[in-house]
């Protein structure tokens, strides 16, 4: 399916083979995260916050040096849309799937540094290519009971090529002419892009002030005691300001912590998780 995608051709499944099945999962997906008036960008985010969301990262699997990745499912579909359950190969498998099924051109890329290999995706949307890592759209920390539990980040989503990672250097030699255009191109600022309404008023994922960044905590806060279920959301701003309203809204609900993400553009990314324990 990947290969065929890739060099622009229809595939044809057999019913009856995963191929087939992968390849209605991956239709039924697309019909429930995105509709016709969407733009690439919009279609892009959500795939790929479908992705890192709907997948555990296999860390035990990505850190066994004796596992043979040519039978282990967490490095193709099988593991990712079959388990849920993949490393960065079937998480870009994954994305370049349902992207290519909906229209965007996407490349899977993989590629060595030493004795370490990784994969990651090439994607343009509306006119721009990107390089795009779902790997790092995934962390993970512990909970109160001393177990991993798993959070999701937006800064490696549409990301230049010249991305900050300590990890890794992005630095294959495949679409060489994709490669060139990376170097370019500005990330893209998904908080200042990203916008929820509340009480009728619109407010961006990048606060600049307390009130702003506590109106979104409060209601994601709300939304998670009415559902039941684990929720998050990422914030951009100013260290200060992040941290003022974390104070506060643990001060609230017990349940809420703040999780280092990073930054972008000389701002910091704070994830807020509401569970429903303690």
């Amino acid at each position: 399916l990947i290969y065929a995608l890739q060099n622009d051709y229809i595939p044809y499944a057999k019913k009856g083979t995963s191929a087939y099945k992968f390849m209605v999962q991956a239709l039924d997906i697309l019909s429930e995260i995105t509709t016709s008036d969407m733009t690439e960008t919009e279609k892009y985010k959500a795939i790929y916050e479908y992705v890192v969301e709907n997948n555990k990262y296999a860390f035990a699997t990505a850190q066994d040096d004796t596992i043979q990745t040519y039978k282990n499912a967490a490095f193709f579909l099988e593991g990712s849309m079959g388990n849920d359950v993949a490393v960065c190969d079937g998480l870009t498998k994954e994305i370049v799937l349902l992207t290519r099924l909906a229209g965007i051109e996407s490349y899977h890329v993989g590629a060595r540094l030493g004795n370490t290999a990784h994969a990651y995706v090439y994607v343009k949307v509306d006119g721009t290519y990107y390089l795009s890592c779902p790997t790092n759209g995934i962390d993970r920390y512990y909970d109160k009971s001393g177990k991993w539990q798993q959070y999701s980040r937006a800064s490696y989503m549409l990301t230049d090529f010249d991305t900050n990672s300590s990890t890794w250097k992005y630095d294959s030699d495949s679409y060489p002419e994709i490669k060139a255009a990376l170097k370019q191109v500005e990330s893209y600022d998904f908080w200042s892009n990203t916008f929820v309404t509340i009480n009728g008023k619109k407010y961006s994922y990048h606060v600049t002030n307390v009130d702003d960044a506590l109106t979104i905590l409060r209601d994601v806060s709300k939304t998670q005691r009415e559902v039941g279920k684990t929720m998050e959301v990422e914030l951009s701003g100013s260290t200060a300001v992040l941290n003022e309203a974390a104070n506060k809204i643990k001060s609230e609900n017990s349940n809420a912590l703040n999780l280092y993400g990073g930054s972008f553009n000389d701002q910091a990314l704070q994830v807020f998780v509401f569970t429903g324990s303690n």
